[in-house]
């Protein structure tokens, strides 16, 4: 089991890698809480982030986005994993508004929560439960290194 799982890990690495360095993500803008603002910080991209968004906030960032492009997208349930009403009106404005979406949560939000947000990204969106460090919201570090790798749970 644990072999499975790195093997699972290992190829989500992978699949990240080329899906934030392939062209096609190219011109990635980050929008939401902690989570994308560490991520933005560390690939020296662009776009609104804000320590402690609420999914109220971060679906007005996402309402003030002109459309097209690529987005990674933290929702804010990180910060109140209670609000569906405004992270799923996030998670649908922004596969409305960009190309592709890269919807990232942690594993704190529980399993409903994240097999919600989990079952609104379809089509152009793709959602990832990131792999958290010690205070199990954020990863470990972040940089260069974390940006380019996808670390997904198998099931959220």
């Amino acid at each position: 089991m644990a072999t499975q799982m790195t093997q699972k890990k290992r190829l989500c690495c992978l699949c990240l890698m080329l899906l934030m360095c392939s062209p096609a993500w190219g011109n990635t803008i980050f929008i939401g809480d902690s989570i994308a603002h560490g991520y933005k910080i560390a690939a020296s991209g662009r776009g609104t982030t804000k320590i402690g968004a609420s999914p109220g906030k971060v679906r007005q960032m996402v309402e003030q986005f002109k459309p097209g492009g690529d987005v990674v997208l933290s929702s804010g349930a990180s910060n109140q994993c209670s609000d569906l009403e405004n992270i799923s009106a996030a998670i649908d404005t922004a596969k409305s508004k960009f190309s592709n979406v890269l919807l990232l949560s942690a594993p704190h939000c529980s399993s409903g929560v994240n097999l919600r947000m989990a079952g609104l990204c379809t089509g152009n969106c793709e959602f990832v439960v990131i792999n958290a460090g010690p205070d199990g919201v954020h990863p470990a570090r972040y940089n260069s290194d974390i940006v380019t790798r996808r670390e997904r749970s198998v099931t959220p």
